[in-house]
């Protein structure tokens, strides 16, 4: 598996929270594209930081590159992005915790 973390610095909490429904809905796509896993961590008031795990690396740089017109669009506006991916060992206690996450279909 593969893992690609995103840092997403914003101006402001205002511009942050606008655009964490917007990645949301663009990630929320991914699975139908062999994104297998997401977690959208926000970690202070203008930082977001969102984990994508696939099943390889080429599916996640397949859509990456399909997508890159939406980082540069940000970054033009100032939103600082930093990117950086590696294989993955994935590992859960207990079967219970897919109870806990929600489920895209």
């Amino acid at each position: 598996m593969f893992t690609r973390i995103h840092t997403v610095r914003f101006q402001n909490q205002l511009a942050k929270e606008a655009m964490r429904d917007k990645f949301v809905s663009i990630v929320d796509g991914f699975f139908a594209e062999g994104l297998l896993l997401t977690q959208f961590v926000d970690i202070d008031d203008t930082t977001l930081c969102f984990i994508n795990l696939w099943r390889s690396k080429s599916d996640s740089e397949r859509i990456h590159h399909a997508h890159q017109s939406v980082f540069a669009q940000l970054q033009d506006m100032g939103v600082k992005i930093s990117m950086s991916g590696g294989m993955a060992t994935v590992k859960y206690s207990s079967d219970d915790i897919l109870n806990m996450i929600e489920k895209k279909t």
